[in-house]
C-alpha cells in the first residue's frame, strides 16, 4: 500500500504542476502576434492532453483503488465516519 500512496502523490503533483505550467505559459504568452499564439494554444494543448489528464486519471483510479481496498476504507466512508 505504501507503493501505490507513492504513485498518488505523484500523480497529484503532476496533475498541478500541469495546470500551473498552462496557466505561466498563458501569461507569457504575447497574443498581438499570431505565430506565437499559436504555438502557445498548441503547447498548452499537449500539456493538457498529456500531463494534466493523465494526473487527473491517475489521482482518480489510485484513490479509489486506496479507499476501496484500504481495510475499512470503504465502509467508515459509507457510515459518514470518514471523509472519502
Amino acid at each position: 500500500m505504501k507503493w501505490l500512496k507513492i504513485i498518488h502523490v505523484f500523480l497529484v503533483v503532476l496533475f498541478f504542476g500541469g495546470i500551473l505550467s498552462s496557466v505561466a505559459l498563458n501569461f507569457w504568452i504575447d497574443f498581438t502576434k499570431y505565430d506565437e499564439a499559436y504555438h502557445g494554444y498548441k503547447n498548452m494543448v499537449t500539456i493538457s492532453d498529456h500531463v494534466v489528464r493523465w494526473g487527473a486519471v491517475g489521482t482518480l483510479f489510485s484513490r479509489l483503488y486506496l479507499r476501496i481496498f484500504h481495510p475499512l476504507g470503504i465502509f467508515l466512508a459509507l457510515l459518514g465516519r470518514r471523509q472519502i
